[in-house]
C-alpha cells in the first residue's frame, strides 16, 4: 500500500509541474496575443490555438489533480453527518461511481476518440498538429482519476470525509 501512496505523491508532483507549465503557457499566449494585436497591430496567429489547447489540457488534468487531492466538487452535507462504517461505505460508493465514469467515458471513449483522430489524420487548423494529441488529455486524465479512485477504494480511511475543510489523503503508516 505504501508503494501506491508513493506513486500517488510522484504523480501529484508531476501533475503540479505540468499544470504550472500549462498555466504559464496559457498566460504567455494571452499576453503575446494582446501585445501583438493592440501594440503591433498584427495579431500572432498561433496564440489563439495554443491557448485553447492549453486551457483544455489544464482543465482536464486539473480535474484529475483535484480528484487525487479529494478537493473536487462534491456535496458535503451527507458525508459530514456520517461516521465509521457508514462513512467508509459512502466514500467507497462515490469512488465507484466516479471510477465507472472515468473508466468508461474518459478512458474508453476518450481512447477511441484519440485513435479515430489519429486514424483519420485530423489536424489542428493553424498549427497542423495531430488532433489525436490534443484529445490525448481525455484518456490520460481518466486514467489518473481511475488510479486515484482505486486508492480511495483500497484505503478509504486515508481520505478526508469532506473536501471543504480537508487536506490531501495521508499515506498509511509503515507496516
Amino acid at each position: 500500500m505504501n508503494l501506491l501512496f508513493r506513486l500517488k505523491r510522484l504523480l501529484d508532483r508531476g501533475l503540479e509541474a505540468l499544470l504550472v507549465l500549462l498555466f504559464f503557457t496559457l498566460s504567455g499566449c494571452v499576453i503575446i496575443q494582446v501585445f501583438t494585436r493592440y501594440v503591433l497591430g498584427d495579431p500572432a496567429i498561433f496564440t489563439e490555438e495554443v491557448s485553447r489547447y492549453a486551457m483544455i489540457w489544464l482543465s482536464l488534468l486539473g480535474a484529475a489533480y483535484a480528484a487525487g487531492k479529494v478537493e473536487h466538487m462534491a456535496y458535503t452535507m451527507l458525508p459530514e453527518s456520517l461516521s465509521g462504517d457508514r462513512l467508509r461505505w459512502h466514500v467507497r460508493s462515490v469512488a465507484l461511481i466516479v471510477l465507472a465514469f472515468a473508466a468508461s467515458v474518459m478512458c474508453y471513449g476518450g481512447g477511441l476518440l484519440v485513435l479515430r483522430a489519429l486514424e483519420f489524420e485530423q489536424l489542428t487548423a493553424t498549427l497542423e498538429w495531430p488532433m489525436g494529441y490534443v484529445y490525448l488529455c481525455i484518456p490520460l486524465s481518466g486514467a489518473l482519476i481511475v488510479f486515484y479512485q482505486l486508492l480511495i477504494l483500497l484505503a478509504p480511511e486515508h481520505v478526508p470525509a469532506s473536501g471543504a475543510n480537508a487536506t490531501a489523503p495521508a499515506a498509511p503508516s509503515a507496516d
